[in-house]
């Protein structure tokens, strides 16, 4: 099955919330060698917690009224123990040896996209039934400083031709807990507090799992001071000298479009991935859990401000 062009979940937005009548089940429970662990090394057994969400196109109204499981809807037991299936079917190709060397096959994506083939291929998620089915997966302990990571994807479904017609990809960094020097009072500059970060990738279209080299590029990032200052260059998010998290979030957002996803200046407009960065510090409020400020960047790097086109006989930084 032809699998559509990567678009952005919050297009997508639409067409899933005209969904009457939603099954999920959260957080099934395995075990497997997929991902990275949370040093980067491949091929490590970790916990794996993984969520579906199936969108149907009619409210499950012969379900409701006979108040029995009919086929006006999907059988949340029925879908866990196919996700689980999938799962062994994908730990018993690594057992095996099918990956032939093709790293691919403990990726992330792949577990997705297995998940979601099976589930259409066996029959219990139909496109004429339904709209759309998102699945989620979430690796407790694939993060050094934060809570997890996962990748979620969202595939939309055309009834008429039975296929796929759009599909989302979306990579997530919980919770990181970066002790940091920021704030405007005079206490704050005496010593670091935890800030906690939250990092969203929507129209993630890589097949590796690169995540935690952007939980590195976060927490530890080196940058140059703005052009024409000379002041000390901050070697890592730690010891930055931010005064607001505003201004820690918009710094953020440019390094990871320039030093994660485009490693390589660009002077002209492309179309890049949304990034939504939430920054939370928890002990600058006494009577509040944390105040936060969020940011997201759609579509352009003139957003950010990276489009500087260059002198002539210049070479442009990013």
């Amino acid at each position: 099955m032809a699998q559509p062009s990567p678009t952005s979940k919050v297009d997508l937005f639409s067409t899933i919330s005209q969904a009457p009548a939603t099954i999920r089940v959260r957080n099934l429970r395995t075990i497997l060698a997929v991902g990275t662990d949370a040093w980067g090394g491949p091929d490590k057994e970790q916990p794996v917690l993984i969520s579906a969400s199936v969108f149907l196109r009619q409210p499950f109204e012969s379900a409701s009224t006979q108040d029995a499981v009919t086929e006006s809807t999907v059988n949340y037991g029925t879908l866990s123990k196919a996700i689980l299936k999938s799962c062994s079917d994908i730990r018993s190709q690594m057992h095996a040896g099918d990956s032939g060397g093709n790293q691919e096959i403990g990726s992330l994506q792949h577990l997705l996209d297995y998940i979601r083939l099976d589930l259409v291929e066996s029959g219990l998620v139909l496109p004429l039934m339904v709209i759309a089915l998102e699945v989620n997966v979430m690796l407790p302990k694939g993060s050094l400083l934060g809570s997890g990571v996962s990748m979620a994807q969202t595939t939309v479904y055309d009834p008429e031709q039975s296929t796929a017609k759009a599909l989302s990809m979306v990579l997530r960094l919980h919770d990181l807990r970066i002790p940091t020097l920021i704030g405007v009072h005079p206490n704050e500059r005496l010593a670091r507090q935890l800030v906690v970060a939250n990092v969203e990738i929507d129209r993630w279209i890589a097949q590796e799992d690169s995540y935690c080299r952007l939980e590195q590029l976060v927490s530890k990032v080196c940058t140059s001071p703005p052009r024409g200052h000379s002041t000390k260059i901050p070697q890592t998010i730690e010891e930055s000298s931010f005064q607001t998290l505003e201004s820690l979030a918009s710094h953020l957002a440019e390094r990871i479009v320039t030093l994660f996803i485009f490693p390589a200046a660009h002077s002209t407009p492309v179309d890049v991935h949304n990034i939504t960065i939430s920054l939370e510090k928890p002990t600058a409020v006494t009577m509040a859990d944390a105040p936060m400020v969020e940011l997201t960047i759609r579509n352009s790097l003139e957003e950010i401000g990276l489009l500087v086109k260059p002198k002539s006989g210049t070479c442009c930084k990013g």
